[in-house]
């Protein structure tokens, strides 16, 4: 989720029942400390899949109980359920290739893990990146929010982004990891517009 009024502020949660008045989700994170939500609060929600993600507007309608089978109960939020959803297609987008000559390194750090995990980047869009993982970790899964770092020439420059992991596909060389930003980046989306082939191959489609 995003608050509307801080965009590129991602909020990460699940969804624990969705009614007719509206969606359950549990209280939300950020960088792993508790975020409250304000009521009536506007927000945009995100479902990452693997084409890209689904989005819409939302507002924060009430704080409510979860039962949990048993235990505990605990709280979450009562969401309106948004009035249209839209897909984002990053393979529909135009992408900056690395490869050869042109190498950056990317670093990507679970929220829930020590320790970054390096890799080598294959891909980026405004919407989100590629990378191929050296050293490797069990616990990447779909769904999975982390921090990802790397520097690009100017006028890019450093990204330092909260991502959602979409797919973990293991190749040759380490696991391929595909993950999307909460906003679209608009440096590099300015980067793209300025000049195609001034600091990486350029591709539309998957």
């Amino acid at each position: 989720m995003t608050p509307s009024a801080k965009l590129g502020q991602a909020l990460a949660t699940t969804i624990e029942q969705i009614k007719d008045k509206g969606v359950v989700v549990a209280q939300p994170t950020l960088g792993g400390s508790v975020r409250q939500l304000a009521r009536y609060e506007p927000l945009r929600i995100c479902f990452s899949v693997a084409r890209g993600k689904l989005s819409g507007e939302t507002r924060t309608l009430s704080r409510t109980k979860i039962e949990s089978g048993g235990q505990e109960p605990f709280y979450g939020y009562l969401l309106e359920k948004p009035k249209a959803l839209h897909v984002i297609d990053r393979r529909q987008e135009m992408r900056m290739l690395f490869g050869g000559d042109l190498v950056y390194e990317a670093e990507l750090k679970l929220l829930d893990r020590a320790g970054p995990l390096l890799g080598l980047l294959e891909d980026i869009s405004p919407s989100g990146a590629s990378m191929r993982c050296r050293n490797t970790s069990d616990i990447l899964r779909r769904g999975k929010q982390a921090n990802l770092k790397l520097e690009l020439p100017e006028p890019v420059g450093t990204v330092n982004e909260v991502v959602t992991i979409v797919e973990v596909v293991d190749a040759e060389g380490g696991l391929l990891v595909r993950v999307v930003f909460p906003e679209k980046n608009r440096a590099i989306a300015h980067a793209m517009n300025m000049a195609q082939g001034r600091f990486g191959q350029f591709r539309k489609g998957a």
